[in-house]
Order: structure tokens, then sequence, then C-alpha cells
């Protein structure tokens, strides 16, 4: 398989509002859980897609009331380049 670094890329911006910001969030969790079928096959996983799923939606309830846009900006850019490295591997 060959690896394209650029393949998920997405430029890093700020939110300039709590609606555009929680659109974002949204987004990047439906892009995750879209993805949770492809990432068991892709580490041969011995668990069920549900489990994953399950961990991601754990994942995104831990930083469910941050309330400063700026870190929010923050971890959705970290929340991306994760979502890179695991799909590049």
């Amino acid at each position: 398989m060959t690896i394209h670094a650029t393949a998920f890329a997405l430029t890093t911006r700020q939110s300039a509002n709590w609606a555009e910001a929680n659109k974002r969030v949204i987004q990047s969790y439906r892009l995750w859980q879209r993805a949770a079928p492809e990432i068991v096959k892709l580490y041969l996983m011995d668990v069920d897609v549900a489990a994953v799923r399950s961990k991601i939606r754990q994942e995104y309830e831990r930083h469910r009331h941050v309330k400063d846009i700026g870190t929010v900006d923050v971890l959705l850019m970290k929340n991306q380049m994760e979502f890179q490295g695991v799909e590049n591997d």
C-alpha cells in the first residue's frame, strides 16, 4: 500500500463562532465513525467495529465540556493529525 502523506490533509483554521466549531467537531466525529471498519481491517484488529466506534465516542465525550473556542480548534487540529496518521499507516 502506498502512503500519501497529504491524502487526508486539511488546512488548519480557526472557528469564527461556536456554531462553526460545533459543525467541525461533528464532521470530524462522523469521519472517524465512518472510518472505523477500515481501521479494524487495516490494523488486523481482533475486536468488533462496534467496540472501536464506542472508543471513538468515548474520546469525543472526554472533551465534551471544553468551553474555549481556541482549545476546541487545537483539539480539532490534533484530531486531524491523528486521523492522518491512522489512515496512512
